[in-house]
């Protein structure tokens, strides 16, 4: 007895399936597992409105004509009040920062007076300086005028004028520097500058003779160096207040002084090579 034969299948190669088909196939496998298919999760309330947020104010920056037309929008705005923190209207906000800017300009303008004013004064007494200065005979009478001068108008303790010469007779404020190694330690305090500020120390108080000038053992001062063709010395122009010289402090005033007095200098003082250092 023949046994019947299975109906003979024959496979056959299928196409692809799409994406439509594949979403289709796995939502309805899902269905038939009991599983909910995937689906995408909402942003948090937070970054959604942080993304509004950035878009409307890109959008603003791209179209600052928006509110022309729009005004009544600008009346309804409400911002954070700077000092109480409660809500207040764009028009009061402006109004309060204009009256804080213009605060502002006033004390810078205030500020600027004030200096304006300072300098003028400290012009008239520079040039009242340099006009007594170019009636100086001799190193006896530069010497008192500069003490006179400068204490009176400057509010200067102490002055000395450090010459790197050797002179016979020699007087306060006026110090002759013979030394070559006091010489360098004096200009080591400059550090290469032409004019410098720096407070005080003991020791470098007796380095610029400035040990009798006041019994506190700090101050501060300003050096300028004196030269002309070859270093003539130092000015040292002292305060016994640690704060009245600071180094983040101007010296055009300084080099200006020091400036007229390597001119004159020479009136009085041999320039022979000998009696200058070449520094």
């Amino acid at each position: 007895m023949n046994q019947q034969q299975p109906p003979f299948v024959s496979l056959s190669t299928k196409e692809p399936l799409s994406t439509q088909e594949k979403t289709t196939a796995t939502n309805t496998r899902s269905d038939q597992l009991g599983v909910s298919p995937l689906k995408a999760r909402p942003l948090p309330k937070a970054d959604v409105a942080a993304s509004n947020a950035a878009k409307v104010a890109a959008y603003l920056q791209q179209h600052p004509n928006f509110f022309i037309g729009r005004e009544r929008l600008l009346a309804e705005l409400q911002l954070p009040h700077p000092s109480s923190g409660q809500a207040v209207s764009l028009l009061e906000y402006q109004n309060r920062y204009l009256r804080e800017q213009l605060e502002v300009s006033n004390e810078r303008l205030q500020h600027l007076i004030a200096h304006a004013r300072n300098n003028d004064k400290l012009f008239e007494r520079t040039r009242q300086l340099t006009l007594a200065l170019l009636g100086v005979q001799d190193l006896s009478t530069l010497g008192e005028l500069l003490t006179t001068q400068l204490a009176r108008h400057f509010t200067l303790d102490a002055c000395r004028l450090l010459l790197f010469a050797p002179l016979e007779e020699c007087h306060l404020p006026l110090v002759a520097v013979s030394d070559l190694e006091q010489q360098a330690a004096i200009l080591a305090l400059l550090k290469q500058q032409n004019a410098r500020c720096l407070s005080l120390n003991p020791s470098q108080q007796q380095l610029l003779s400035l040990q009798t000038a006041w019994q506190k053992e700090s101050g501060s001062a300003v050096l300028v160096r004196l030269h002309h063709g070859r270093t003539q010395g130092v000015l040292v122009l002292a305060s016994q207040d640690t704060h009245h010289f600071q180094a983040d402090m101007g010296t055009l005033f300084a080099e200006y002084l020091g400036e007229l007095l390597s001119r004159l200098l020479p009136r009085w003082i041999s320039t022979d090579d000998n009696l200058w250092v070449s520094l």
